[in-house]
Formats: C-alpha cells, sequence, structure tokens
C-alpha cells in the first residue's frame, strides 16, 4: 500500500511539472526618439543597469509637403558616434496622420520605393544591422485600406526582404476588428499611452489615465497578432488659450509651477497665468491655462500590472519610451527592473 501511494505521489508531481507553465521570456528594450544618436554616459549606465541590449530607433518622420503635395521624409537622424552596433536595433519610421489621410491620392509603389531608398541609403552610410523593422502609425477606419495597401508594397522592397514587420497599435484600434482592421504584419506593439485626446480642454491627462485604459483592455480577449508593449516615461505640459489648445510645453513640471509666483492652481492639475511670464524658453500670456501631465512611477507600473494579464506570449518584447537622461534621472534602476519584471 505505502508502495502504491509513493508511486502515485511520484506520478502526480511528474505531471504537475510537465504541465507547468515556463516562466515567459521578456526581453528589455528602450525607443529612441531623438533626431541625433549619441549616448552619453548615463544612458549607457542605464542600458547597462537594466541588462538592455534592444533599441527601437527612430529613423525619420514621413510627412507631408503642402508645396510639392507629396510625402516627405522629415527629421533623419545624424549618427555621433557608432555605440548602436553594441545594440540590437529595431529602426523604427512613423508616418503622420496627414499623410494617411492623402495616401488615396498618391502613389503607395512610389511611397514605399522612396521609404526603401533611404533605408538602404542609412543602411549603407551607418551600418546598421537588424532583422525587424517597426512602422509606427495612427489610422483608422477611413485610412485603413490605404495604410494596409502601403504595408503589403513596403514588404516588397528590398530593405524589407527576410525582415520581421511590426507595427504599432492604438489602444482605439483594439476595438470592432472587423471595421478597423488588423495590419498584415508580423508583429504589432501595443501603445500604452497618448490615449486620451491632447488637444481636448479640461483636466484629464492625455498620456497615461488608468480609466481609459481600463475601459479599453478589460473587455480585450485577444488580437490576431503577437503584440509588444510600450509604456510611457515622460510628461509634458499643455498650454490653452480661452480653452482652446495652443501648444506642448516640454520642461514644464507641476511642482514648478506650485512654486511660481505667476501662476495659480485652478483644479486638479490646471495653472493660470497671473500675468505674463516667461517657462522654460515659452511666453505664457496672462490669463492663459497650463494643464501639467505627469507620469508616475504609481502609473506606468499599474499600466504593467494590468497588460500583463492581456499579453499571453511565450516571448514579449517590453518598451519604455524613452532612453533620455533627463526623463530617467526620475526613475532608479530597480523601479525600471521592476516594470520589465512584471511580465514574467
Amino acid at each position: 500500500m505505502k508502495k502504491w501511494c509513493a508511486g502515485w505521489l511520484v506520478a502526480a508531481a511528474l505531471a504537475a511539472g510537465c504541465t507547468t507553465r515556463q516562466p515567459a521570456v521578456v526581453v528589455p528594450a528602450f525607443y529612441y526618439w531623438k533626431t541625433t544618436w549619441q549616448l552619453g554616459k548615463a544612458e549607457k549606465e542605464i542600458l547597462k543597469g537594466t541588462q538592455t541590449h534592444k533599441i527601437y530607433l527612430r529613423l525619420f518622420d514621413v510627412a507631408w509637403n503642402a508645396t510639392t503635395h507629396q510625402p516627405y521624409p522629415e527629421s533623419v537622424i545624424r549618427f555621433n558616434d557608432t555605440a548602436y552596433r553594441q545594440y540590437e536595433l529595431v529602426p523604427v519610421f512613423y508616418i503622420t496622420t496627414e499623410v494617411l489621410r492623402k495616401l488615396d491620392s498618391v502613389s503607395t509603389d512610389t511611397l514605399a520605393h522612396n521609404i526603401n531608398r533611404l533605408l538602404l541609403g542609412l543602411n549603407r552610410t551607418d551600418g546598421l544591422q537588424y532583422t525587424e523593422i517597426q512602422v509606427d502609425a495612427d489610422w483608422t477606419k477611413t485610412t485603413r485600406d490605404d495604410y494596409f495597401a502601403l504595408l503589403d508594397k513596403l514588404k516588397q522592397q528590398p530593405a524589407f526582404r527576410n525582415k520581421k514587420v511590426s507595427c504599432t497599435i492604438r489602444l482605439h484600434q483594439l476595438s470592432h476588428l472587423a471595421a478597423i482592421g488588423v495590419p498584415p504584419v508580423d508583429r504589432g506593439l501595443l501603445m500604452c499611452y497618448n490615449m486620451g485626446d491632447l488637444m481636448k480642454w479640461g483636466a484629464h491627462n492625455s498620456i497615461l489615465d488608468m480609466q481609459t485604459l481600463h475601459s479599453y483592455l478589460d473587455p480585450f480577449k485577444s488580437y490576431p497578432l503577437q503584440l509588444d508593449v510600450a509604456l510611457p516615461l515622460f510628461e509634458w505640459a499643455v498650454l490653452f488659450d480661452n480653452r482652446q489648445f495652443k501648444g506642448l510645453l516640454n520642461g514644464v513640471t507641476a511642482a514648478e509651477l506650485q512654486q511660481h509666483p505667476d501662476f495659480v492652481l485652478q483644479e486638479k492639475n490646471l495653472y493660470q497665468a497671473l500675468r505674463t511670464t516667461m517657462l522654460h524658453g515659452y511666453t505664457v500670456a496672462e490669463g492663459q491655462v497650463v494643464r501639467v501631465e505627469p507620469v508616475t512611477m504609481d502609473a506606468v507600473q499599474q499600466a504593467a500590472a494590468l497588460t500583463t494579464t492581456k499579453i499571453k506570449n511565450d516571448t514579449t518584447n517590453v518598451i519604455l519610451f524613452h532612453l533620455d537622461s533627463a526623463l530617467l534621472s526620475k526613475y532608479t534602476t530597480h523601479e525600471l527592473e521592476k516594470i520589465f519584471s512584471t511580465y514574467r
């Protein structure tokens, strides 16, 4: 009897071991979203401290030229050193919303060819090595068909052959898949930031809002593509005049405005200028309102905890936006590592 019990326990233990899910492989990564590549000491220490070897490198934007009525490359990256060769790179280019709206009048063959030529030129000049290319664009139901056609054309270009192609997925694109569609790529990147209306008046946070994130992800079950995740580490301030959007104020923080004698708190994160003043080189006129939109580590951790319940990949790239010493000085290496470990 004892032998039978012992054998049964061993068999049960083996069965449990066979069905235990292996820990997911999490690949830590950062976006690099500047027009000039040059890693400083702080950025290198952050990469080393978080054991990050993968960088999603923005190479250029595809913008609309109002004079020629054609897309053109804007803010093409310049390289001041060759440190990028030490890392696994994923080239990224952004297609503006205006270009997406104009694609019906633009030859997607020509645009795909021009993007390919620019990529090949950067490859030859700077020796970029990569196995994946990422396209960043915010398509809608009305721009879907032309955008997806462009993606198909891009995959036929020499710079894309034998490469995986991924693209960004906004939260609103998770809903109504039949109408919005699934892009013809190998992998998606779920952007968990810029989820609100930046230009809309109010005290909301357009970068990261947990209520908005829950509203999209709670009913979300699955997506036809494997999804990686991008989370924000940046913050900004938004300027309004008579409740009308006027622009972004980078570098302005709530702590600064709380101590500034020329600003008074209206409500929550809205600060009104009592007199015309300068903020980080920006002129803020009397009566204008600045909405500060901070991103706290607590909010990022909450977003990570929520998204990890929806991501079921064997391997997931977790990308923080973005690799900049000024932004990352607010966080410890332990805090950044904790974000990545949430997905394991």
